[in-house]
């Protein structure tokens, strides 16, 4: 049994044809898919009760003849014209687009057209297909936020690799400056030791003893350079450790915020 002589069972006071487009037209205005007929000039000429319930309008005369540049957002309405354009020439096409509800509401959606060539009324329109894809644009900012994270991770464990190691050079120059220090001040007790020898020796003239004066001042301003250098050193190094602690601690704050 064909479903035009089905249709004329359940119903016969209907044609069979006319039967099948009823039932067609209810099946269309019930379907769990937004449907919208749009004229090629942009108006809002029928839609199905999904499409109504998508759009926020509260019933069907709140929709036709209107502009469907009314639920698109501004920055793509250009977007939408040129969609029109491309359906016209191609006879389909497919765009994607943010729609606005009458709250204000933004939600992205996949529209996909098709062109009606011979409607009974014979205005140009195209059928349209809407998919609200909000939770595919989520998944993809979520995977974005994600791949962002884990770039931002390698890079802050890569400076710190590179820290550790500089970390590493310091601390061993440290150690080095350290013996540095410790075989002058080695040389300088066996610098008074012989000064002391000398000065039980000489017979402690002034212009001996001035002369024995300005090498201790030397050997002094000799040693005082040196213990700045080793704290200027030091510093340096914990101003370093300080710093990619810092980085660190921030990295990871942001990654538990971005995870909440």
């Amino acid at each position: 049994m064909s479903t035009v002589a089905a249709l004329s069972i359940l119903d016969p006071q209907l044609p069979p044809a006319e039967a099948d487009a009823d039932h067609l037209r209810h099946l269309l205005e019930k379907v769990p898919c937004c449907l919208f007929r749009v004229g090629l000039n942009g108006v809002l000429l029928a839609a199905n009760d999904a499409a109504l319930q998508e759009l926020g309008a509260p019933n069907i005369a709140a929709a036709l003849a209107r502009p469907f540049t009314n639920w698109i957002v501004v920055e793509d309405r250009e977007r939408w014209h040129e969609f029109l354009a491309r359906v016209r020439e191609h006879g389909s096409g497919d765009e994607e687009c943010d729609l606005v509800d009458p709250d204000g509401a933004r939600h992205p959606v996949l529209l996909k057209s098709l062109l009606l060539t011979e409607h009974p009324d014979g205005i140009e329109s195209a059928l349209l297909v809407v998919r609200n894809i909000s939770g595919t644009r989520r998944l993809e900012e979520a995977l974005q936020i994600h791949a962002g994270t884990r770039r931002a991770l390698a890079e802050a464990r890569e400076r710190l690799e590179h820290e550790l190691v500089e970390n590493e050079r310091l601390r061993r120059a440290i150690e080095e400056r350290e013996t540095e220090n410790r075989r002058l001040l080695s040389e300088r007790s066996q610098f008074d030791e012989q000064l002391n020898d000398l000065q039980s020796k000489l017979s402690g003239t002034a212009a001996e003893r001035a002369r024995l004066e300005e090498l201790l001042e030397e050997q002094e301003r000799h040693r005082k350079a040196l213990v700045a250098a080793h704290r200027a050193e030091q510093a340096r190094a914990e101003e370093i450790v300080t710093a990619a602690t810092r980085e660190i601690e921030q990295a990871l704050k942001a990654l538990a915020w971005r995870k909440t």
